[in-house]
């Protein structure tokens, strides 16, 4: 108990965020459900110009039936407009996730399927719609380690994985939809 007491006194020293009444925004990224990827975010506002976000997102195969996996992303915002859920805002995250591609979608001819995580810095402008909506537009960069198996289709899949693979991707490309709870 003494350890989570701890942990929660570090953050709130580490981040210096002055807690006021918190708002809720309840999320989803259009860009996503355009492949068949059901997605939900939830954004907490923990001050006058910060905010932390959850997201996550589960692909199913139905765009690509060979094609599946789920991702998790926790995000710091800090809005530039000093004002929460508003305009500007620039962040970090952290990602990771699990994948299965079976019929070479990321790589021509090969069959895939392995976990990742990273660190992403964030950006993205949020539009006003009404007292409780806004449409939120992002996008951000990520540095990842791919944990995978890699081997041609039809082969049987090894018993080792790769080495650790290094990559830049691009992260939280969105046009998000919220919904703003007081």
């Amino acid at each position: 108990m003494k350890r989570r007491i701890l942990g929660v006194l570090c953050l709130f020293a580490v981040f210096g965020v002055r807690m006021q009444a918190q708002l809720l925004s309840v999320k989803t990224n259009l860009l996503n459900w355009g492949v068949c990827a059901p997605n939900l975010s939830f954004e907490l506002v923990t001050g006058e110009r910060h905010s932390f976000v959850v997201s996550g997102s589960y692909l199913p195969g139905f765009y690509k039936k060979s094609f599946s996996g789920w991702m998790l992303m926790p995000e710091y915002r800090f809005w530039l407009s000093g004002r929460p859920l508003v305009r500007t805002y620039l962040g970090v995250a952290a990602l990771g996730g699990n994948y299965q591609d079976q019929e070479g979608f990321i790589i021509k001819g090969k069959e895939q399927r392995g976990s990742y995580a990273g660190l992403a810095a964030t950006g993205g402008y949020s539009f006003y719609l009404g007292k409780r909506w806004n449409l939120e537009l992002s996008a951000g960069v990520g540095l990842t380690v791919a944990h995978r198996k890699v081997y041609e289709m039809g082969a049987e899949e090894p018993d080792t994985f790769e080495p650790l693979k290094l990559s830049v991707i691009p992260v939280n490309l969105g046009i998000t939809l919220g919904y703003i709870i007081k």
